[in-house]
């Protein structure tokens, strides 16, 4: 009397081939999406370099209005109205800038391409703001 039967390991083979070359193909997929993303990475840190430049531009372009706004206000300060206001015309601004490549790639590696804009408007304007008081 055998301990394993012939029939069982062969059931059990067979059902196993499916099984690993589902997960062979799985394998080769998650591979090519991982070298087509490699292929577009120096690309990619060329896009964000050129965004930071555009943020940078938008935000210093916008200064003067700002500044003239802080001064027409009472308190010296902007009302957060302007603020939300001058933060979108900032990210308009860069995005105006953006040509359709670029938005794509920025878009599958962003999902929300205009939080992440606006984000980095703010981080400009807080670096801004940081080296004007260090002055």
């Amino acid at each position: 009397m055998e301990l394993f039967p012939r029939e069982i390991a062969a059931d059990i083979v067979l059902a196993l081939i499916p099984i690993l070359g589902g997960w062979l193909v799985y394998l080769i997929h998650q591979s090519a999406n991982y070298l087509k993303f490699r292929r577009r990475l120096p690309w990619l840190e060329n896009y964000l370099r050129a965004l930071e430049t555009a943020v940078d531009g938008a935000v210093k372009s916008l200064m003067p209005l700002v500044e003239e706004a802080k001064v027409l206000n009472r308190s010296g300060k902007l009302t957060p109205e302007q603020a939300r206001g001058f933060k979108r015309e900032a990210v308009a601004r860069v995005k105006m800038q953006l040509n359709s490549e670029a938005r794509k790639i920025l878009e599958m590696v962003y999902s929300d391409l205009d939080r992440f804009l606006a984000e980095k408007v703010e981080g400009c304007v807080y670096d801004i703001k940081k080296a004007g008081s260090r002055q």
